[in-house]
């Protein structure tokens, strides 16, 4: 399941940690890549969120 959240004030898809690598595409998370964001603070503030 694909959750939709708010992080800095930019719109970005969380994949749970066990969602299968292909859905992990450039798109998804090329934002969180260029991010100050660690990947486990988007996954803390997903948490926090939901």
């Amino acid at each position: 399941m694909v959750n939709l959240i708010e992080a800095a004030g930019c719109p970005l898809w969380y994949l749970p940690p066990d969602a299968p690598d292909q859905n992990r595409t450039p798109e998804v998370f090329g934002w969180a890549q260029k991010s100050s964001f660690a990947r486990a603070d988007i996954t803390a503030l997903a948490r926090h969120r939901l």
